[in-house]
Parts: structure tokens; sequence; C-alpha cells
């Protein structure tokens, strides 16, 4: 059979990866395997062959082969001849792969991300361990709280505490070694003779050690060292340390005077501390807003030491730091304890026994302390005593 005939004979097709076909040149299309051979089989990773070209080649083997050599090659039987016929496909036009075109973006864009990835630089911190017996000089946040009178006088204690003191007479409200906020509680025509807040003074070394006293509408204008000032609503004043206005800015201590119309004089003093006073035609409500004092506090107000059980009214009197003692009253015009003849009736039919010999004892301690043997300051004490954990003694001294 002469090489590219019709016969496909004995002799061997040799496609690197692609159909087999009869000699004579046939294009075959082939798949990825194709290329092997190309450039020592990397090729096949990256590349597809677009096509493959076949042609016949003529390799002599001696006896045995399946053709013999004359003009032409001529198939001579199976083992006849000299020769065995061949292919050899020839592949063109290389296709990369997708892969492949992606792999290596892959890796630029990795690249160019570590090119441009803000600058992390090692740092390396020495730590040196000493030992020193000096105490640490930041001072602990100082604590902020707030301390409201209000009606007869009802209080709300740094603490939380709500005792009532019902007596009259000068006490503190506060009092710590640089400032002092003292208050005269006096009866008025509504409370059958007890007491409502009617005036407070304010003095110590965050105010320059001026005075200021403000009172009811019915006491007249604010005074500062006993001389007027802040003569209308509106108005401002400051003197050294101390800044003052008058106005009808914030929220009342409590809510039922909203009835009324507002005149708040604030007091402002050194050391973040201000008190504002409500004024009302006879009787006045107070907010205080202050730090705790470093080295401690009292009054009616409590000692703001986190434990609100002991600023109950007995507690603050056993303290003895309830009432202002003779020679430290800061008001222009004093205002002694009274008592009247429906409070001693109260105590008599609401005091327990018990009850009324712990009261006699703490009196009597608080006035020895004070210098006095004076009836009325001892009784508006029992009376404290006695009903100043109750917030309604007005209302029981009136179903007797």
């Amino acid at each position: 059979l002469v090489a590219g005939g019709t016969r496909p004979g004995g002799g061997r097709v040799v496609v690197a990866g692609g159909g087999m076909s009869g000699a004579g040149g046939t294009v075959v299309n082939s798949d990825g395997a194709a290329c092997a051979g190309a450039f020592c089989g990397m090729e096949t990773a990256c590349c597809d062959a677009g096509g493959a070209v076949k042609s016949t080649n003529w390799r002599f083997v001696g006896t045995g082969g399946n053709f013999a050599q004359t003009t032409s090659y001529q198939y001579a039987g199976e083992g006849m001849g000299s020769y065995v016929q061949e292919e050899v496909v020839t592949f063109y036009g290389w296709k990369v792969k997708r892969c492949c075109i992606a792999f290596p973006l892959l890796v630029a864009v990795i690249l160019i991300l570590i090119a441009f990835w803000p600058d992390s630089r090692l740092v390396t911190t020495t730590v040196v361990w000493t030992t020193s017996t000096s105490q640490p000089t930041t001072a602990a946040p100082s604590q902020e709280g707030q301390c409201k009178l209000w009606g007869d006088p009802h209080i709300l204690t740094f603490d939380g505490a709500r005792p009532s003191f019902y007596g009259t007479g000068e006490f503190y409200i506060v009092r710590t070694d640089k400032f002092m906020l003292q208050g005269q509680f006096m009866a008025t025509p509504y409370t059958d003779g007890l007491a409502a807040t009617r005036k407070v003074a304010v003095s110590g070394r965050v105010a320059g050690n001026q005075v200021i006293e403000v009172g009811s509408l019915d006491d007249g204008p604010v005074t500062l060292n006993g001389e007027p000032v802040l003569a209308s609503l509106g108005m401002k004043y400051s003197a050294g340390p101390v800044e003052l206005a008058w106005n009808q800015i914030g929220d009342l201590p409590d809510a039922a005077a909203a009835v009324f119309p507002r005149n708040i004089v604030h007091v402002t003093v050194q050391g973040g501390i201000q008190v504002d006073v409500f004024r009302f035609k006879n009787y006045i409500d107070v907010r205080v807003s202050m730090p705790k004092a470093p080295l401690g506090q009292d009054g009616v107000c409590g000692n703001f030491d986190g434990n609100a059980a002991d600023d109950a009214t007995d507690q603050v009197y056993a303290r003895l730091a309830a009432r202002v003692p003779p020679g430290e009253s800061i008001f222009t015009t004093a205002a002694p304890p009274i008592v009247n003849a429906r409070m001693e009736d109260m105590i008599a039919r609401n005091c327990g026994a018990s009850r009324l010999a712990e009261a006699r004892a703490t009196c009597a301690k608080e006035s020895s302390t004070l210098g006095t043997s004076d009836r009325a300051t001892v009784e508006t004490c029992i009376y404290d005593v006695c009903f100043g954990s109750n917030e309604h003694a007005l209302r029981t001294m009136r179903a007797g």
C-alpha cells in the first residue's frame, strides 16, 4: 500500500494526544495534551493547541516491517517489508488557558498590596520594674452630689435618705472645713407651728468669708455682707469668688410648687458649689449641688458617706450636727427655736415611751454641748427625734 492510500494498513500512527486517522496530511483538532512535548511537557499546564497537522514519515526497521521501499512505499504484508508507517503530528496556534492568566494577576495584586500596605513598625517596649514607697500623687475623681429641702422641711440627703426637721431654730444644712450653709427653720401661718425653711446663709473660705443671705419674698432682698443686692428679677451680681443671679431658670425640688411664679436665686462659690434658692411668699425651697468634701461634712443634708441609714433625723442630732451652736450663727437676724402647745401635745400622745426616752437622752446631750438649758431648744429637738422619720407629721398633728 502506498503511504497516503485509502487503506489504513498495519503501520503505526503516532499522534501526541490527537485522534487516529489515515496518513495524508489530515488536520486533527486536539485537547490540552496535544501540545505535550513542545516544551518538554511544561506547556500542557498552561496551553492548549489550536490544532495539529499530520504527515507520514518512513522509518527503517529492517526485517519485520510492513512496507517495502520502491519508488514509493508499498504495503508488503504483515512482517514482510522493511519499513513501518508512522504519522508525525505537528501542533500550531498555542492558546493560553484562562487559569494561567488569572494566577499571575492574583500574584500581581498581592505584590501591590504588600508594597502599599500601611507601614507597621515593630515597637519594642522595655519595662523596668522599680520599688517605690511614695504614694500616688493623682487625686481620685471627686464625687458630685445634690441635697434638696422643700416644704416643712423635708430633705433628700446627698446619700438618698429622707429625714424631716420640724423643730424651729437655726440649723447647719451643710458644714465642711471650707463651706457652710446655715438655714433658719421657722413656723408659717400654714404649718401650725411646725417649721419650714425661711432663710439660708452661705459663707466660708470658698466664698471669701463673705456672707450671702437669701430668704423668702417676704424677707426682703438678697444681701451680701448685710448690703442689699439683686434688687429685681433678672439681675446678676459678683463679688470676688461669689457669683449671684436671680432668674426663673431651674427645676423645682417640689413639683407641687409649680403653681407659683418662679423666683430662683443662684449662689455660686469656689469648689464647684452651687446653692439654688427657690423663693416663695413666706418660705423657700433649696437645692445644694457640690462635690463631696475631702475632709468630711455633715448637717441636715447628711454626711455624704454613701450610707443613707446614718442620715436619719435622730442620728444627725446624735452626731451634734444639726443645730447651730450659739456664737456660730452667720445670720444678720437670729431665729431662736419656738415650741407651741400643739407640738407638746403631739409628743405626749404620739411618741412612744421608749422612743421618748431615747429622744430625751439625745436632746439633753445636744443641749449640754450647746451650753444651753433653753426649754424650746430641748423640746423642738425631742419633737424632731420622735417624728423626724414621719414625712407627714403635720397631718398627724391635725388628725389629733
